[in-house]
C-alpha cells in the first residue's frame, strides 16, 4: 500500500513537470492566499511569490524549512506570506509570517543571519504579477483568478527594470 502511494505521487510530479506546471504555483487546487506589495505608498497584491527562488536554493532549503513548514493549509501550500517592497526600484523582503493563517511573524533574521528587515531581494529575477481593478471571474486554482488588469513588474536580481500594463491573463501569456 506504502508503494503505491509511492507511486502515485511519483507519477503527478512526472505530469505536472512534462505540463511545465510548479506544485507551489499553478498547479494548486485551491486558491491561494496571495503575497503583500508595498509600492508608491499603497499595500497591492501581489500573485508572485519571489522567496521561492530564494528557497529553491540547496544551501537555503533546509534551514527554510526547518523554519517555516509547508503544505498545512490548502489556500497558503507555501506555509507563509510574505510582505514585500519596493523602494527606489528596488524589491525587497520587508516581513514574512508563518503558519495557516500567516500569523506568526518569523525573524528575517533566522533566514538571511546578520540582515535585518528590509532584506534586499538580489536573488529574484522573474516577473512579479500585480492584479488591478475588479475581479471578473473567480477561479478556485492558485492565481488564476481573473482581473481587469494586471501590472508587471520586471525583476532582474532584485532591481525592477520595466513595468507594464495588460489586460491579457499572465498565467496564459508567459
Amino acid at each position: 500500500m506504502m508503494e503505491f502511494t509511492v507511486i502515485r505521487k511519483l507519477l503527478a510530479a512526472a505530469i505536472l513537470a512534462v505540463a511545465g506546471l510548479s506544485v507551489n504555483q499553478q498547479a494548486l487546487a485551491t486558491a491561494q492566499a496571495p503575497e503583500v506589495l508595498v509600492m508608491d505608498g499603497k499595500e497591492e497584491t501581489l500573485f508572485s511569490e519571489p522567496l521561492e527562488q530564494f528557497i529553491e536554493h540547496p544551501e537555503n532549503t533546509m534551514t527554510f524549512l526547518s523554519i517555516v513548514p509547508r503544505g498545512r493549509c490548502s489556500y497558503l501550500r507555501r506555509g507563509y506570506r510574505a510582505t514585500w517592497e519596493i523602494v527606489n526600484n528596488r524589491l525587497s523582503l520587508r516581513k514574512l509570517k508563518k503558519g495557516c493563517g500567516g500569523q506568526e511573524e518569523v525573524s528575517l533574521s533566522s533566514l538571511f543571519p546578520g540582515r535585518d528587515s528590509p532584506v534586499s531581494a538580489e536573488w529574484y529575477s522573474g516577473r512579479l504579477i500585480v492584479p488591478q481593478g475588479n475581479m471578473i471571474e473567480y477561479v478556485h486554482l492558485g492565481y488564476f483568478s481573473k482581473y481587469e488588469s494586471y501590472l508587471l513588474l520586471h525583476v532582474e536580481k532584485g532591481l525592477v527594470i520595466r513595468r507594464e500594463v495588460t489586460t491579457v491573463h499572465p498565467w496564459k501569456d508567459p
